[in-house]
């Protein structure tokens, strides 16, 4: 593309409509000029200002000028007398003060990253797209999101103003994950009642399934988080399963619909797994395994055992029960107002621990302290279904320092709560669902008897 010249063959006679194949004519346009007066050319000097747009949008890239040699040179030529033209020439040196360059690409991609943040509550740290984060439909979920501008780092000291006048925006898909690893798309029947909200304004599904966000008034680096409210979708389209949001920014002058249309390369897509956070648990035991003896702890019966029924039902990823103990304050006889209770190690109270059958001494069960509450985890349980399950602990025998001692004993006589907990995940790193309790009382029983046999003697 060297040493082009020609006619201008379109122009636009009101700086936006361009007239096309219409040769610019002097002898039509004259009459717009001062100069000539009823066609008759005057000696006033008229000052006019051109803008020449260059549009190499259509010109193979192996076709582009070099940046080194190549520069914008125009001559007015004044055609009324063919035979001998007269030119005008631009003053100084064109190769200088007209050098161009022709850059093929530069600043044109917007680039999305981040990940959903490991506290629902818009902090933590962020977690990795490529895993699947868990979401309770019932629990707004968090996506952080950092978007920027990409700049060709190859091309120096240019800069793609294209996107100076635009706002930026961002368009959601979501995706079911199969169980081959093929994704399919889901539609606003699936998706009806899902709301996001970005800076206090809340979105929702349009009727091709896609919600278009508006995150900013321009385009620059910016930091959104977007909050997730699954829990207005019907529970019979959106099921539980795995899914991935797929994140694809643009720019446009309103900053909600993109001008162009966009393939799945440019998406960020972020792994999530939809969970039930609804579940059940109820813990009963027989009424004479609540009350134990101090000096022995016997029930009434003579036994140091407790049969716990815990009944359950979930429908999260990795459910597992723990056990925990807490102790009521002592407080003033007459005073009710304030009640509180103390996390307590149950190991100081319990020997062994048998689930379903299978017995582990309380030491050896795996032991979590999360604040000042002591867990000891006793396995994954079922989910999707109801399970009853039968945890029999066995209190130890208390020791002759623990009667003797009994205000600094470990062992001592109270009001306690044995908590069964419902927990979502590993072993050492799982969420806190719910919980349920039943009581334990411990205290001397013969004081029972000894009103029981005054009162028959009398």
């Amino acid at each position: 593309m060297s040493n082009v010249s020609g006619n201008i063959m379109y122009y636009s006679n009101d700086l936006g409509n361009i007239l096309t194949n219409s040769p610019y004519d002097d002898s039509e346009n004259r009459k717009y000029y001062n100069a000539y007066a009823n066609g008759e050319s005057t000696s006033e000097l008229q000052t006019e200002e051109f803008i020449f747009t260059v549009d190499f949008s259509s010109v193979a890239s192996e076709d582009m000028p070099s940046s080194i040699d190549s520069y914008l040179y125009m001559e007015i030529v004044d055609t009324a007398n063919a035979g001998n033209p007269d030119v005008s020439l631009a003053t100084g040196n064109p190769r200088t003060a007209m050098a161009y360059s022709v850059v093929s690409a530069a600043n044109i991609d917007i680039e999305t990253n981040g990940g959903f943040l490991s506290n629902p509550s818009n902090t933590g740290s962020v977690v990795n797209p490529a895993t699947y984060y868990n979401i309770y439909r019932q629990t707004p979920a968090s996506l952080y999101l950092n978007t920027s501008l990409n700049t060709d780092e190859t091309i120096d000291n240019y800069t793609n103003t294209i996107f100076d006048d635009y706002k930026l925006g961002a368009n959601l898909t979501f995706k079911k994950v199969e169980s081959d690893g093929t994704t399919t798309d889901l539609g606003y029947n699936v998706l009806e009642g899902l709301i996001v909200n970005v800076n206090g304004i809340d979105y929702s599904p349009e009727t091709d399934g896609t919600i278009r966000l508006s995150l900013a008034g321009r385009i620059s680096t910016v930091s959104s988080t977007l909050i997730f409210d699954f829990s207005k979708i019907s529970e019979s389209e959106f099921e539980f399963g795995k899914y991935q949001v797929c994140v694809d920014p643009f720019g446009s002058y309103d900053g909600l619909y993109a001008e162009n249309e966009h393939d799945d390369s440019s998406q960020t897509c972020f792994n999530f797994e939809l969970l039930n956070d609804s579940f059940g648990i109820d813990v009963t035991t027989e009424p004479v395994m609540i009350t134990h003896d101090v000096l022995s702890g016997e029930d009434s019966d003579g036994n140091r055992k407790i049969v716990y029924k815990v009944k359950e039902v979930n429908g999260l990823a990795k459910p597992r029960l723990k056990v925990s103990i807490s102790r009521l304050d002592d407080h003033d006889s007459n005073d009710y107002s304030v009640i509180s209770y103390t996390p307590k190690d149950l190991c100081d109270f319990v020997t062994t621990i048998n689930v379903q059958g299978t017995s582990v001494n309380c030491s050896d069960a795996p032991r979590k302290v999360d604040g000042n509450t002591v867990y000891y985890d006793l396995g994954t349980i079922a989910k999707n279904v109801q399970t009853t399950y039968n945890v029999e602990v066995t209190l130890k025998e208390p020791t002759t320092n623990d009667i003797s001692s009994p205000d600094t004993s470990l062992w001592r006589s109270g009001t306690y709560k044995v908590t069964f907990s419902i927990f979502d995940g590993d072993v050492n790193d799982a969420t806190l669902m719910g919980s349920d309790y039943e009581y334990l009382i411990i205290r001397k029983l013969d004081i029972e008897e000894l009103v029981a046999s005054s009162g028959s003697g009398g």
